[in-house]
């Protein structure tokens, strides 16, 4: 209903005899986001992360959000945050493709690019992760190498069987690429 101090009295008082309640330290920084006490919500993530057997990758998520929030302009928290999940729950997508978006904001290209060649490494299907290199190269201008990408996802996504080329998903991801170059 949007009360969130009340939510967080309340909240407060409940943690207050029951400390280690994950769901609880979750909803408190869930509030302490809209709040905007963002190192108090980092904190209770932090807390939460530490007790949960295994934490949700959505709580390391939301914690790097809220480390980047409290700290504008300053990310390696988050990124930490972020590597730490990985590094604990393994090599989640979510998790690396949210770093990727933290370095691009920075304008971090080359560690973006980095963090992209690492998290594509291995994949059988290339053409999400090609069309994603182009994206950073455009925002790093550099529209030849971007142009080179979209033009290997185009080929990756021509080396699909027939059927899988036919998907809405990848008829829409053609265009995008279509319109990219």
């Amino acid at each position: 209903s949007g009360r969130y101090e009340a939510a967080k009295g309340e909240l407060n008082r409940f943690l207050a005899a029951r400390p280690d309640h994950v769901d609880a330290l979750v909803t408190r920084a869930r509030v302490g986001e809209k709040l905007g006490q963002h190192a108090l919500a980092a904190e209770d993530f932090a807390r939460a992360i530490q007790l949960a057997n295994p934490p949700e990758p959505e709580f390391y998520l939301e914690r790097a959000q809220a480390l980047a929030s409290a700290s504008p302009g300053h990310p390696e928290a988050a990124l930490a945050c972020l590597d730490e999940g990985r590094a604990r729950l393994g090599p989640l997508p979510t998790l690396g493709l949210a770093a990727i978006d933290l370095e691009v904001g920075q304008r971090n290209f080359e560690a973006a690019l980095a963090r992209l060649d690492q998290l594509s490494a291995g994949q059988k299907r290339q053409e999400m992760w090609l069309e994603r290199r182009g994206d950073i190269l455009v925002k790093a201008d550099r529209s030849v190498s971007a142009v080179l990408a979209y033009r290997d996802a185009q080929k990756a996504i021509a080396r699909l069987p027939a059927r899988q080329q036919g998907t809405q998903s990848m008829q829409d991801m053609q265009a995008r690429l279509k319109q990219k170059i």
